[in-house]
């Protein structure tokens, strides 16, 4: 189909095009190669691609390489505090060069003001969000590469129309809000920041997943039981059927039941965000110099007792793997 050729296309055009570029621009377009139902070959053969590129591998294998010997070098004979090795090494280069990487370039169109998602993002995503083919009720199996028609039509049979459009408006909300998510996301300084972006964006998400809260573990049990998506080739679906069968999910759907009922309560649903951006806050202070600011608005304290942790862990010689699971959850519990 004409959205498949596009997709692929895309898709190709992005990674093959970019091998020497930013190593978060190829992880990316691998990955929306198959959340947009790129067949599993179709990204086998590009990863062996770009594994096969002795170029590529070499500048990948240096540039890892020389940020081991850094990291070697900032800790020297002494432990120099976990939470500034993150900072050197991890968050400080990655929000240093957040906002110049290549991969923007693959998602935004900066010709207009304010910036949107690419022309070609935008029809792919309006097409799984609004094609007559597979939403509004209809389904016709050619069409519904991800998710199927079984999957479709199993939601399309909930009562509410909230819980009938929800596949679709999967879509929907990511062409209507993405930009504007990833542009927050680009300019973001701090963890706290960067997730604040993803939660406003989110929201229209929880608040579906909250009117369908009775019925939508049931619904995803369901799609996996009976997948007929392209995701997974026609001669290998039967298999798949049978091992989400089981998996047992009926015991994950209880638990999500009972997860939703209270993230969905009214009183809940705030709090649990601002705990979460609470949290990154602290993370976000553990990586600057936090001489005076009180104890409780960061983490610093707690690097002795994780590299004890993380000693104890590689150390431990276990019986088996319950009992080295048992030890770790053990040594977690005595961190202060």
């Amino acid at each position: 189909s004409t959205t498949r050729a596009i997709t692929k296309q895309w898709y190709q055009r992005r990674v093959r095009g970019h091998k020497m570029k930013t190593k978060s621009c190829v992880l990316f377009s691998f990955l929306l190669g198959t959340a947009l139902a790129i067949t599993a070959q179709d990204v086998v053969s590009t990863w062996n691609d770009l594994r096969n590129d002795e170029t590529h591998m070499e500048g990948l294998r240096s540039s890892l390489e020389e940020e081991e010997k850094s990291w070697e070098g900032s800790v020297g004979d002494h432990q120099e505090n976990l939470f500034d090795l993150l900072q050197t090494h991890v968050f400080g280069p990655f929000f240093e060069d957040l906002e110049s990487d290549d991969v923007w370039m693959d998602l935004l169109d900066n010709s207009t003001q304010p910036w949107t998602l690419r022309s070609e993002i935008r029809e792919i995503l309006e097409y799984f969000g609004k094609s007559e083919n597979i939403c509004g009720g209809n389904c016709k199996a050619e069409s519904a590469y991800i998710f199927g028609c079984n999957c479709r039509n199993i939601f399309y049979k909930m009562e509410s129309k909230q819980c009938q459009d929800f596949l679709c408006n999967v879509f929907n909300y990511a062409s209507d809000n993405g930009a504007e998510m990833l542009m927050g996301i680009r300019s973001s300084k701090s963890l706290r920041e960067l997730a604040s972006h993803v939660i406003t964006f989110l929201k229209p998400y929880a608040a579906d997943v909250c009117s369908c809260k009775d019925d939508i573990f049931k619904g995803v049990r369901k799609c996996a039981e009976r997948y007929d998506g392209m995701l997974v080739e026609e001669e290998y679906r039967d298999e798949f059927r049978s091992a989400m069968k089981d998996m047992y999910l009926e015991g994950l759907e209880k638990v999500g039941k009972l997860g939703l009922a209270g993230f969905c309560s009214n009183e809940c649903n705030d709090d649990l965000y601002n705990v979460v951006l609470d949290l990154l806050e602290m993370l976000d202070n553990s990586m600057v110099n936090a001489n005076g600011t009180e104890e409780c608005a960061h983490f610093r304290h707690l690097s002795d007792a994780i590299y004890q942790f993380v000693d104890d862990i590689v150390s431990y010689q276990a019986t088996s793997r319950d009992d080295w699971i048992n030890n770790m959850f053990v040594k977690f519990a005595d961190i202060p």
